[in-house]
């Protein structure tokens, strides 16, 4: 085979073994940045939306917050964006499915994005949730935080017909609660009265309760009202009582055992008159003989709004007036990292032929800059410290994560120094250079040429000169003498 063939194409081989290598690094890099790291959780707490335990028990109506704190110390400064977390969640509660509530960020003090929580929830209840950490986490270590997520209980799965206690396992942990059917104590006087229930449907929907004349009074002519508004004002564009055929519906409440039991639920959402907007309603009851009812309805809801409700009975012979609210205890978090800090070092180089002219300053002052910005750090150099020093425990990185750039400058040296040279950077240090132009040396006077013969008067050489020539004149006689005699 010819050479250059066979040179041609181990080449060609080599070529193409480099670009399959090339793309192999490549997305090993890729995986690197997005790996999955373990975690340690560090607490674990459940409470109600207001963070509240009650001694006796959780109502199985609760809106839960599972609060959890977590410890990524041991990674040091090693997380960068995109690495992440797990956690597995436990069936017995359900997780919102709406994705405006699956999304959350864990945010520091000062306001930035430590990481990034994801809910996946599983139906009837359970799930996972990711955190994932953003760029702030870069060259950070210490780095701890906390999340809560919002649930329900799921009674799908876990009934509730008396109260019972279930152990919640997330991770290592185990934490026990009690959980208990809604059975309200009776109100003794109440006409009207009104709650949220803290309740937020997978669609998104607020539930609404309405409790009707508990006192067991006898009216007639009956009809309730109720109506939304929101804060801040102006803000309820979208916001209005859901319309559906399955959004209202009347149950009769029975006192039994000391408690007010739900029975007879039926659908009345087509008994309900709206108004345009869709904002009030109105529900004509009629007579309702000592009975008690409880009316549940839907309303729409967008994140972080505060809903008000004004719900209203008129009788022939009474009137009543309640209100009620409704904020999403919405999944969150937050976090904190310490920042990676550096030192700088910085060197003074004299070119002034080891201070010759004696006009060195005795010292010399060197400013730091951040990205351009006076950072209000100065370093005096002088003979004492061998013309060398550091400014030390510096953050390498600004609070959202972005590499700083750090420059230096001198103050101006008189004397006849030149502004000073820098070199070097912030990670091999900073080298200034200063070279001085040398003072003029002194004119030297003109030595006297000896070869001058001597001015008129001046008999200090004139010895000197005769010997000179007497010594040529012997030199002279004798050679031709020796001459002579060789002939």
């Amino acid at each position: 085979m010819n050479k250059r063939i066979l040179k041609k194409r181990v080449a060609s081989l080599l070529l193409i073994f480099m670009m399959l290598l090339g793309v192999m690094t490549e997305n090993e890099n890729v995986l690197a940045e997005n790996k999955k790291v373990d975690f340690h959780i560090i607490n674990l707490s459940i409470t109600d939306s207001q963070g509240n335990v009650p001694p006796d028990g959780f109502y199985y109506s609760t809106l839960f917050k599972l609060n959890v704190g977590f410890d990524a110390s041991k990674f040091g400064d090693k997380l960068r964006a995109g690495d992440y977390f797990e956690m597995q969640l436990p069936d017995k509660f359900k997780f919102p499915e709406n994705a405006l509530y699956c999304n959350f960020n864990l945010y520091t003090k000062d306001g930035n994005i430590l990481a990034k929580g994801l809910v996946s929830p599983a139906n009837p209840g359970g799930g996972k949730v990711r955190i994932t950490f953003t760029d702030y986490v870069n060259d950070k270590h210490h780095i701890k935080g906390n999340f809560n997520l919002t649930a329900n209980w799921n009674k799908v799965s876990y009934p509730v017909i008396a109260p019972s206690e279930h152990e919640i396992v997330i991770g290592s942990f185990h934490k026990g609660i009690i959980i208990k059917p809604d059975k309200p104590s009776p109100p003794s006087d109440h006409i009207l009265n009104k709650y949220s229930g803290q309740t937020l449907t997978s669609e998104g929907h607020v539930r609404w309760t309405m409790i009707i004349n508990t006192k067991q009074a006898n009216l007639t002519n009956v009809v309730v009202k109720d109506q939304l508004s929101v804060e801040p004002p102006g803000s309820n564009d979208g916001i209005m009582y859901v319309t559906d055929t399955d959004s209202f519906t009347l149950y009769d409440l029975v006192l039994e055992n000391g408690g007010w039991v739900r029975k007879n639920p039926r659908n009345i959402s087509s008994q309900v008159s709206f108004s345009p907007d869709k904002r009030s309603f109105s529900y004509n009851m009629g007579n309702i003989n000592g009975k008690a009812y409880l009316l549940f309805y839907k309303s729409t809801y967008r994140d972080g709004l505060k809903l008000k409700n004004r719900a209203e009975l008129t009788s022939s012979s009474t009137n009543k007036v309640v209100t009620s609210e409704f904020v999403w205890a919405n999944s969150g978090g937050s976090g904190e990292a310490v920042l990676k800090k550096i030192n700088i070092k910085v060197l003074k180089i004299w070119k002034d032929n080891n201070d010759r002219d004696k006009k060195r300053p005795q010292n010399i002052v060197v400013k730091l800059f951040a990205n351009g910005k006076n950072t209000g750090k100065v370093l005096v150099l002088s003979a004492t410290n061998n013309w060398k020093g550091r400014f030390t425990d510096l953050p390498k990185y600004t609070k959202n994560g972005h590499l700083i750039k750090y420059t230096v400058k001198e103050n101006p040296i008189a004397n006849g120094y030149y502004t000073g040279t820098i070199t070097g950077d912030a990670k091999i240090g900073f080298v200034i250079t200063n070279v001085r132009k040398p003072d003029k040396p002194p004119k030297p006077t003109t030595p006297p040429n000896p070869g001058a013969p001597p001015k008129t008067g001046d008999t200090r050489n004139l010895y000197m000169y005769l010997f000179m020539l007497l010594a040529s004149g012997a030199f002279l006689f004798v050679s031709s003498m020796r001459k002579s005699s060789t002939k």
